[in-house]
């Protein structure tokens, strides 16, 4: 017997969830978005002028702009965790990293963005070579080393898809403890995840094509959807080991 929901009736919740709802989740995306890219805007416009120090430079501010969004990660999954189970929730729940936990939800973006690199440095490597030779006989190569690349890091990522939930909603957990127990209940759903990922591929591509106004919509949708997975996926292991 499948104690677990299908994408179909994940998505339904996150719908009938998100009616009347959809301004206030807007909101966030939006400054959550707006915060990290006016940075990046401002600094990539300071730094303007293309000399060796500044695009360092640049490459440092935008790391440290990963690691602000690893503490709005932390209140955005806040902020969704209160609004699918019903509880009070507010655009101060964004900042609610700010407040607790700051340093672990740097650790847990430190560790996907050292994944992520791992991951693409022989496709970085190829491509950079294929940019220095430009022979089209690297075209192949560097294109199948960015699927490999992707593939690698869907297997490393899909694991600790759910440490930024689990680290609210066990406090005391530490990092290491946070990443095992990602890992613990995500074995056997990780193409349930995946799928479930895919799914949202064609509103996407609809996203792109509105010139990424569809994103004020779809991201709300995909956060909710996506919060809904991983209660089930608590109910679902509380359920096998009761």
């Amino acid at each position: 017997m499948n104690m677990t929901k299908t994408s179909a009736e994940l998505k339904a919740s996150a719908k009938a969830q998100l009616l009347g709802n959809y301004g206030k989740m807007i909101s966030a995306f939006l400054l959550i978005e707006c915060s990290c890219g006016f940075i990046l805007y401002f600094a990539g416009d300071l730094l303007s002028v293309l000399t060796i120090s500044n695009r360092i430079l640049y490459y440092v501010i935008e790391i440290l702009v990963y690691l602000l969004l690893g503490v709005f990660m932390l209140g955005q999954a806040k902020l969704y965790m209160n609004f699918v189970t019903g509880r009070p929730f507010s655009l101060n729940d964004l900042l609610y990293g700010f407040r607790s936990r700051s340093e672990l939800g740097i650790k847990i973006m430190l560790f996907y963005i050292g994944i992520t690199f791992l991951c693409m440095i022989p496709f970085v490597v190829a491509l950079s070579t294929y940019a220095y030779i430009g022979s089209v006989h690297l075209i192949p190569l560097v294109s199948a080393l960015l699927v490999g690349g992707m593939i690698v890091w869907c297997i490393l990522i899909l694991p600790l898809s759910q440490c930024y939930y689990i680290a609210l909603d066990f406090p005391d957990y530490r990092f290491g403890q946070v990443c095992a127990m990602s890992r613990r209940v995500m074995k056997g759903q990780k193409a349930r995840l995946f799928y479930l990922y895919v799914s949202f591929v064609p509103l996407g591509l609809l996203s792109v094509l509105s010139f990424g106004l569809g994103l004020l919509w779809l991201y709300p949708y995909m956060q909710c959807t996506l919060t809904n997975f991983y209660f089930d996926l608590m109910d679902y292991h509380t359920k096998q080991y009761a």
